[in-house]
């Protein structure tokens, strides 16, 4: 048997925004393990600096953040044009009508309320991601 030293190219980069140090540990952990790149805010501001350096290729955020909530990440991002196709996902334990208006109308894919299944959301990251690959080829 040969063994491959090769490093394998990560299967893309994800961004996760959350204040949650648990869950931020277990997500970033399963989704390296799943061959993802994966970077981590704590806040609305630093994840949108993160974006701004790193153009990540899918964004996975709490609503309730200090500085800029989620949701108004997504608003900002969306404002910028080199940022504003960057596909976002919602988690939170506060999903509540207007706020899934809001997130329709800022074109977030997905909102997943916490505790979510963990299959589920891993299920959506592959989809999202040969959606993408597709889409580039």
């Amino acid at each position: 048997l040969v063994k491959e030293t090769a490093q394998k190219q990560p299967r893309g980069k994800i961004l996760l925004v959350d204040t949650d140090e648990l869950h931020l540990q277990v997500l970033s952990t399963i989704l390296t393990d799943a061959g993802y790149s994966v970077l981590i805010a704590k806040d609305g501001e630093s994840a949108f600096e993160i974006v701004e350096n790193e153009s990540p290729d899918l964004i996975i955020s709490e609503v309730m953040l200090p500085k800029t909530d989620g949701l108004l990440l997504r608003q900002r991002l969306r404002e910028s044009s080199s940022q504003q196709r960057i596909p976002f996902f919602l988690l939170s334990f506060q999903k509540n009508d207007e706020h899934i208006q809001r997130a329709f109308a800022l074109d977030i894919e997905h909102y997943l309320q916490k505790p979510y299944i963990l299959s589920e959301l891993l299920g959506l990251i592959q989809l999202k991601f040969r959606q993408l690959s597709v889409a580039a080829s």
